[in-house]
């Protein structure tokens, strides 16, 4: 009895260690996509207020919170888990090397923004179709735009790092958000529930975008370089047609995004426009590696020093 007390002791002080190597805004995000599950399930009613239903959203409802809860709201047990072991993998990676506070501006930025295109696509659909299921039986909700989001970081970050998923087979960093818009197109080809699929679409596009053009850290500011270019997002024989899209939106966007430097101070602006852009990529994807290194090697235990730097690059097993 003695030891079984003593293996009990042990186990929740090892998980007890687990959960405090995350971060804790990781910690507080997971939180809250848990309570509003609880909250969904235990009140089927406040499905109607948490999760994106297009003929709630538009008066004489109103609903137009909806548009930004729905993405921190599952209806399932097994995407609510899903998206909590997401939060805090990614996160433990992420935020490190953003800073909590851009972290949780990213996952904000993402996932309002594609509230607001799902429900736009959502009132063409409707006037297209004509549909009445679709207007007002439509959940469309969760917290896949910001998964998506963070795939897509990590395509940045680490582009041809080889990620091992499930102990089964592995695959380039890069690859990422191309297999997740993959598996989902699967799914609602084969008939599953889609509510996350525009949802993960428009968190990739709006996850690029943000990153490419607008993410302001230290000196730089976006990404031009070519390995996270919007053609780099496609199979090699797409990628001319993809960079015919990319020079008509990379002008619009860069517009834009000099308009928002404009909203910063005059010395950062001078800092962040200094030098080419792929020399500031560089630099940028260094110290996201250094950052990276450091955090993996506080989580190192006193056997484990031997590892080679190889190895100590990479990302655990999704």
């Amino acid at each position: 009895m003695q030891a079984l007390g003593q293996n009990d002791n042990q186990f929740f002080s090892q998980g007890s260690d687990i959960l405090s190597s995350f971060p804790h805004s990781s910690k507080g995000l997971a939180s809250v996509i848990a309570v509003l599950y609880v909250i969904g399930f235990l009140i089927p009613s406040s499905q109607l207020f948490l999760a994106l239903i297009p003929g709630y959203t538009i008066p004489p409802h109103f609903y137009l919170w909806n548009i930004i809860t729905a993405g921190y709201f599952e209806l399932s047990i097994i995407s609510t888990i899903i998206s909590i072991g997401a939060i805090l993998i990614f996160g433990k990676y992420l935020e490190p090397i953003w800073g909590a506070k851009e972290f949780l501006k990213f996952i904000a930025i993402v996932n309002a923004l594609s509230g607001l295109a799902t429900f736009l696509l959502m009132i063409f659909l409707y006037y297209l179709l004509g549909d009445d299921e679709l207007w007002f039986n439509s959940r469309l909700c969760g917290f896949s735009s910001a998964i998506a989001g963070f795939t897509v970081a990590i395509k940045q970050l680490i582009p041809e790092q080889e990620i091992k998923l499930f102990g089964a087979f592995s695959l380039r960093a890069k690859n990422l958000p191309g297999l997740l818009i993959l598996i989902n197109l699967l799914f609602f080809a084969l008939g599953f529930p889609s509510e996350s699929l525009p949802f993960t679409i428009f968190g990739v596009s709006f996850a690029w975008v943000y990153l490419r053009f607008f993410q302001v850290k230290s000196d730089v500011v976006g990404d031009m370089s070519e390995s996270f270019s919007f053609a780099s997002f496609f199979p090699e024989p797409l990628q001319p047609a993809a960079k015919v899209v990319s020079n008509i939106v990379y002008p619009i966007a860069k517009i834009a995004s000099c308009g928002f430097l404009s909203s910063t101070s005059s010395s950062q602006s001078n800092n962040s426009t200094a030098g080419p852009d792929s020399m500031d990529s560089e630099r940028r994807r260094a110290r996201a590696l250094r950052s990276l290194d450091q955090r993996l090697q506080q989580t190192v235990t006193p056997s484990q020093t031997d590892v080679s730097p190889k190895l100590s690059r990479e990302i655990p097993e999704v």
